[in-house]
């Protein structure tokens, strides 16, 4: 005999969700292979359970961005303004040795706003959301590399 389920209190609902929330924003750093301190972490996971409440748009991202650094002092809010590689340097000449170089800084504007503007696009089509998100979030690696972040935003 099937016993089902009688209605969850909301507040259980929410523990949960932000336990799964944080667990998986522990994973994403861990796929970076970063280790970033726990209030970070909680941080990342806050901007995760944030994201999609407002409409997509440079302001929004730069807001998350503030939610997840935790404060701007010793980091500038917004697109990056200098170029960026992921590697290593050269130990006698300190030159890059990339892995991945990253978009222009002068072209991070009109890359950052053809992805916003495929969302609202996409979602006005009637795009099914969880696939929007995902062309989104591929946009978004594939326009900066952004590590566990945003691409062109610095969140180091």
């Amino acid at each position: 005999m099937s016993r089902k389920p009688g209605p969850v209190h909301p507040d259980v609902i929410s523990r949960a969700a932000a336990f799964l929330l944080l667990s998986d924003s522990r994973s994403s750093f861990q796929i970076e292979g970063e280790r970033p301190p726990l209030d970070r972490v909680e941080r990342w996971g806050r901007a995760i359970g944030e994201a999609g409440d407002v409409e997509l748009s440079l302001p929004e991202l730069e807001r998350l961005q503030r939610v997840v650094i935790g404060g701007s002092r010793f980091v500038t809010i917004g697109l990056r303004e200098v170029g960026g590689f992921v590697g290593e340097r050269d130990r006698l000449t300190r030159e890059p040795i990339p892995e991945h170089i990253s978009a222009r800084s002068g072209d991070l504007p009109d890359l950052m706003r053809g992805v916003i503007e495929y969302e609202q696009r996409a979602l006005e089509g009637k795009v099914e959301p969880v696939i929007a998100a995902a062309a989104v979030a591929f946009g978004f690696k594939r326009t900066c590399r952004g590590r566990a972040s945003w691409p062109g935003f610095r969140l180091a």
